[in-house]
C-alpha cells in the first residue's frame, strides 16, 4: 500500500488512481530482489529467469504511444501526449491515459520520465479526492474495424457524473459489441488487437 501511495505522491496525482498505482506497485514488487526468497524475485522464482528491468518506467510521466492504428484518418497525428499509469496484464504493453479519458495499451511507447503533466492535461477537470469517484476511462487496442465502431469516446467526463471505478478483470468481447462510450467498469469490455504481443 505505501508503494501505492508513493507513486501516486510523486506523480502528483489524484486518489481516484489508486487501482493502477497498486497494479502497478504489485507489478514492481514481484520484480524486486527479497530477503526472504534469498535476494531472488518472485518473478525469478516463478518464471526461472531474470526480469527486464528495462521495461520499467516512471509512474505518472509523459508517454507518447504510436497511436495510427486507432485513427480514423491518415491525417491524424501518430501520437500525443499521455500519462503512463502501468503495465497491461493481458498484452505486452503499456497503459497511457490521455487527455479525453481513453487508455491506449502499446508497446511502442516514447517516454519523458522526467515531466509529470498532470496537472497540465487535466486542468480542466482535477478530479474530487473526497468524492472517491474516477473518471471515465476506456481502454482501446488497435484493430481493424470500420469507421462508425472505432470512434472513441468524444469528450472527457467530469468525474462527478461517473461511478467508482473496481479494480477487476477484463473481459473479452467482440468488436461489434463493444461499447467505447460506457463507463470503466469492473469487466470492462475490449477488443482484440490484430497481433499479439505477448512474450
Amino acid at each position: 500500500m505505501e508503494t501505492g501511495l508513493t507513486l501516486l505522491a510523486y506523480a502528483k496525482m489524484p486518489l481516484c488512481f489508486w487501482d493502477h498505482a497498486f497494479l502497478t506497485a504489485t507489478y514492481l514488487i514481484n520484480r524486486l530482489p527479497s530477503p526472504v526468497l534469498g535476494n531472488k524475485s518472485p518473478f525469478f522464482i516463478l518464471h526461472l529467469q531474470l526480469p527486464d528491468y528495462k521495461f520499467l518506467k516512471c509512474f505518472g510521466c509523459a508517454c507518447f504511444p504510436f497511436t495510427r492504428p486507432y485513427n480514423n484518418h491518415k491525417l491524424e497525428f501518430r501520437s500525443k501526449e499521455c500519462i503512463f499509469i502501468g503495465y497491461s496484464s493481458t498484452h505486452k504493453g503499456y497503459k497511457c491515459l490521455d487527455p479525453t479519458g481513453r487508455v491506449f495499451i502499446s508497446k511502442d511507447v516514447i517516454f519523458n520520465e522526467y515531466k509529470f503533466p498532470y496537472a497540465e492535461l487535466f486542468s480542466g477537470a482535477v478530479p474530487s479526492e473526497t468524492q472517491g469517484v474516477s473518471p471515465t476511462l476506456t481502454t482501446f487496442l488497435p484493430t481493424m474495424m470500420s469507421p462508425s465502431t472505432s470512434s472513441p469516446t468524444a469528450n472527457f467526463q467530469s468525474p462527478s457524473n461517473v461511478t467508482i471505478p473496481s479494480s477487476g478483470s477484463y473481459t473479452q468481447s467482440s468488436p461489434s459489441s463493444s461499447n467505447h462510450s460506457a463507463p470503466y467498469q469492473q469487466h470492462q469490455n475490449f477488443v482484440t488487437p490484430p497481433h499479439s504481443h505477448n512474450s
